[in-house]
């Protein structure tokens, strides 16, 4: 690659690339482009000038403190969304061994929750999509050097609203835009990441996420930890929801570092469920 020839790049479609890539820079190539061929490197030009996002032109998206594999198949980790592993950090507690993923795309919360909490037994990565699995297995070959020995990690097809398995902490990132506002979010996403991560249709709204919030009340371990990420505007409604729940000892909203409402949490009492 010639000195220069990402500022070029730049400097001949800025307005095409800033349209599509909100926040790249001729920096940000130079870093993700580091031992690409120059045949590699005209391919990644032409998918970015198309709206491809890096990350999937690249095939890798850092997160937390790993490099996962990405492509279509999934969504592409977000900055904000590493957030729910501090959360975690914050409530965790010494004897938490079995940990959900819910909606795990390329696997990036569950892989990353077992590489920091080492003493972890067990990890199911669990998506309705087996095109997504097939992501998330190949993060977990690819990062398995970085687990714990005794920690098995599994894929697991299913829906979160038909069943959930057993597990002392639940971590989700499900699809949370109502349909109708398909139109605020960036043209770039919509193209080009997976819908039924992204949307859910207005009219199954509140019933999707009662049916979510049932499974997880039944599933949950006694002291038990849920977190999960949502629609900044949608997460009041539905922190009012799951604090219905009887078994639920606390509950509340943490912002992400835009100051905007991001996560929803909850601690599960051990008793029965009557809500």
């Amino acid at each position: 690659m010639r000195e220069g020839e990402f500022d070029e790049f730049f400097s001949a479609n800025r307005k095409q690339l800033t349209h599509w890539h909100p926040g790249l820079s001729p920096r940000i190539l130079k870093e993700n482009t580091v031992g690409l061929s120059e045949e590699e490197i005209r391919a990644l030009k032409n998918q970015l000038l198309q709206g491809v996002p890096l990350a999937y032109a690249v095939e890798a998206r850092f997160f937390y403190e790993a490099l996962f594999f990405v492509d279509d198949r999934v969504l592409i980790p977000r900055m904000e969304s590493e957030l729910i592993i501090e959360l975690l950090e914050k409530k965790w507690k010494g004897d938490y061994r079995t940990l959900l993923d819910v909606g795990t795309g390329c696997g990036c919360l569950g892989l990353s929750a077992a590489i920091k909490f080492q003493d972890l037994s067990c990890v199911v990565l669990m998506d309705s999509s087996p095109k997504a699995l097939r992501v998330a297995a190949i993060n977990r070959e690819k990062l398995s050097y970085r687990f714990p020995p005794s920690c098995s990690i599994e894929t697991r097809q299913a829906s979160c609203v038909e069943n959930l398995p057993r597990a002392d902490v639940i971590v989700a990132n499900p699809p949370y835009i109502k349909r109708s506002r398909a139109f605020a979010i960036h043209p770039q996403v919509y193209r080009y990441e997976p819908h039924e991560a992204l949307f859910v249709e207005d009219e199954h709204y509140e019933h999707w996420y009662r049916r979510f919030f049932d499974l997880v009340a039944h599933s949950i371990c006694g002291g038990g930890l849920f977190v999960m990420e949502g629609e900044p505007d949608l997460l009041p409604g539905l922190l009012s929801m799951i604090a219905e729940y009887d078994r639920v000892e606390k509950c509340d909203l943490e912002k992400d570092l835009t100051g905007k409402l991001r996560f929803l949490w909850g601690i599960f009492e051990d008793r029965e469920v009557h809500g």
